[in-house]
C-alpha cells in the first residue's frame, strides 16, 4: 500500500485500521482523542457519529489502538468520500481489481466466519442492529454487549492477518479453466 499511496499516508492508516477494526469508512475517517480509552484500548463511536445513531464501542489491539491514536491526533479529519475518491485514483498502483473501503469491512465479517466466529458476534462487532436486536429475545430480553466477544474476534481477526503478512502472502489473480 505504501507504494499505492506514497502521499497520503493518513489514508493508508485508515485503511490498515478499517481492515483491523472492521468499522465504517467515515467513522474510522473522524476518530477523535475524546472516543479513545487507552487503559482498555477501546474507541468509543458516539451515537452521533455513528451511521445507525447507536453509540458503539470498539474494542482495540494494541496495534488498532496505535492506529486509532494517529488519526485522531490527526489535524484534519478525513471524510469518508474523500478518502474513497483518494483510493479511487490509485486503483491502478494496487495491482487488483477495482475495491473501496467498504469491501475490506465485507471481507472482515466473511473471514470472521471462517475463523468460526459467530453471526451475532459478527454483528456486534460492526454495530448491525438489525441482527444484534433482531426479534423479541435480542431486542427485548437480551442486554449483553458481548464486549468480551468482540475483543476475542477482533483480537483472532489481527492474530490472522499478523499470519498472513508473516507469511508474505501473495495475492494471485484467477484464471478461467
Amino acid at each position: 500500500m505504501p507504494e499505492a499511496l506514497p502521499r497520503a499516508p493518513l489514508v493508508q492508516t485508515i485503511i490498515k485500521l478499517c481492515l483491523l477494526s472492521a468499522q465504517r469508512l467515515g467513522e474510522v475517517g473522524g476518530i477523535t482523542p475524546s472516543e479513545l480509552d487507552p487503559k482498555q484500548r477501546l474507541w468509543t463511536i458516539s451515537a452521533k457519529r455513528s451511521k445507525n445513531k447507536h453509540p458503539h464501542t470498539v474494542p482495540l489491539t494494541d496495534e488498532a489502538f496505535a492506529l486509532a491514536e494517529i488519526v485522531a491526533a490527526a489535524g484534519e479529519k478525513l471524510p469518508s468520500d474523500r478518502v474513497g475518491k483518494i483510493i479511487r485514483s490509485a486503483q491502478p498502483h494496487f495491482g487488483m481489481p477495482h475495491w473501496t473501503a467498504h469491501d475490506l469491512r465485507r471481507t472482515v465479517v466473511t473471514r470472521m466466519g471462517e475463523l468460526g466466529i459467530a453471526p451475532i458476534v459478527r454483528a456486534h462487532v460492526v454495530n448491525h442492529r438489525t441482527a444484534t436486536r433482531a426479534g423479541i429475545t435480542l431486542g427485548v430480553y437480551d442486554h449483553y454487549d458481548y464486549a468480551k466477544e468482540k475483543r476475542e474476534a477482533l483480537n483472532l481477526w489481527a492474530a490472522h492477518l499478523d499470519a498472513i503478512v508473516q507469511v508474505g502472502a501473495k495475492v494471485l489473480p484467477m484464471r478461467g479453466a
